[in-house]
């Protein structure tokens, strides 16, 4: 039997539900695709976005919204009604950290992302990580190209019609997977938050008057 060293005892466990990835052209990196992942750590939900851009090296090019259950699951409570209701509405969640500084005091609490999400013009409902100085990169939510639904008429659904099935097909999914996890899942290993969550700029977080590019 392998038992964990001191040095992998401190390592946060981080699962990723990767068929549940979201991908995007990534903006200004010709040829290269930004991911959108969500994943588990420690226990937390969190929504990570890797941003692929080879300029943008802010924490190794990821983007991070860390949440706990409570708060993850009334994001999907939230997005699941922004689905359902009228296009050319979006919403945003706030997500804050906190962190020591080398001495073991803890900082002033820092904006780190914001979870923005919502339905355009056209009715495709789509989502994206904001972080102060990051790029701004949009992941809508599309059936796949290898599939097809068709109405009763025997017309296919429309774009928008598609997008909406398959946000709120990536939702119920999500909501089983987390919950699963989170009733399976414990851990007894000390958690200290280090700097590499410290990206969060002191700056205010976007308001809803912003010229938000989508």
């Amino acid at each position: 039997m392998a038992f964990a060293t001191d040095n992998q005892a401190d390592k946060p466990k981080i699962e990723e539900f990767y068929k549940f990835s979201m991908f995007t052209p990534a903006p200004g990196a010709e040829g290269k695709r930004s991911r959108l992942g969500w994943s588990i750590r420690d226990g937390s939900p969190r929504i990570s976005v890797f941003t692929n851009i080879p300029n943008d090296t802010t924490q190794k090019g990821i983007i991070s919204a860390p949440m706990n259950p409570e708060t993850f699951f009334a994001f999907l409570n939230m997005f699941e009604k922004v689905c359902m209701g009228d296009n050319n509405y979006k919403m945003k969640l706030d997500c804050f950290t906190a962190y020591k500084d080398k001495d073991g005091n803890m900082q002033e609490k820092t904006l780190l992302s914001e979870v923005w999400f919502g339905k355009d013009e056209q009715g495709i409902c789509w989502i994206s990580l904001l972080a102060p100085n990051r790029p701004k990169i949009r992941f809508n939510f599309m059936i796949s190209d290898f599939h097809r639904f068709f109405k009763q008429d025997g017309n296919p659904l429309n774009e928008n019609e598609s997008s909406v099935l398959q946000a709120k097909a990536t939702i119920a999914c999500l909501r089983g997977i987390y919950i699963s996890k989170l009733n399976s899942f414990k851990s007894y290993i000390g958690f200290t938050k280090t700097n590499d969550q410290a990206v969060a700029s002191k700056a205010p977080s976007s308001t809803f008057e912003e010229d938000i590019p989508f």
